[in-house]
């Protein structure tokens, strides 16, 4: 498991991400204070595949995090942002970020 302190530095990382992990955060912490709360990446078997009695990775439900994206899918939001807007802020990020969970579409 890597634990990301905020979304900045998940973003600084995003090209360099394993496509096969999956990102986790704690929903309530995102919707207070999206740039700052701590962003869990959940890579290989072992991590994702032991499983708590709600279906979500143990490690997940230890620190409180829920199913954030795909680390595919997240790489997508973050590519397409940068590309509609060069020199994006992490406002930007955030609104396109959270217009995909809100929407299941890219912005």
């Amino acid at each position: 498991m890597i634990v990301y302190k905020n979304l900045a530095t998940l973003i600084v990382d995003t090209e360099k991400l394993d496509k096969f992990g999956t990102l986790y955060v704690d929903r309530e912490k995102w919707r207070a204070d999206p740039a700052h709360v701590e962003i869990l990446l959940l890579i290989g078997d072992d991590e994702l595949e032991d499983l708590d009695e709600e279906g979500n990775p143990v490690l997940a439900t230890q620190n409180d995090a829920r199913y954030f994206f795909d680390v595919e899918i997240f790489q997508s939001v973050i590519d397409l942002q940068r590309g509609k807007k060069e020199g994006s802020i992490i406002d930007d990020y955030i609104h396109a970020i959270n217009y995909y969970l809100e929407s299941d579409d890219f912005y």
